[in-house]
């Protein structure tokens, strides 16, 4: 199993549910980030950060 980055998860204009809670359950083992049974509820803009060392890996991803 491969190291991954911290990955920070904010969603905007909502709240996060229990299926993000812990997110350690939710990454591939590429460090893909991983949601799956989603619901109306879980609507709005995601945006995913990496880092390591305390410094910031590219840029915010961002889903819809």
């Amino acid at each position: 199993m491969s190291v991954c980055p911290v990955i920070m998860l904010f969603l905007t204009a909502n709240q996060l549910h229990g299926a993000i809670s812990d997110i350690q359950q939710h990454l591939g083992s590429d460090c893909s980030l991983n949601i799956k049974n989603i619901t109306e509820e879980d609507h709005g803009l995601y945006i995913c950060q990496q880092y390591v060392n305390g410094q910031q890996q590219g840029a915010d991803a961002r889903a819809e």
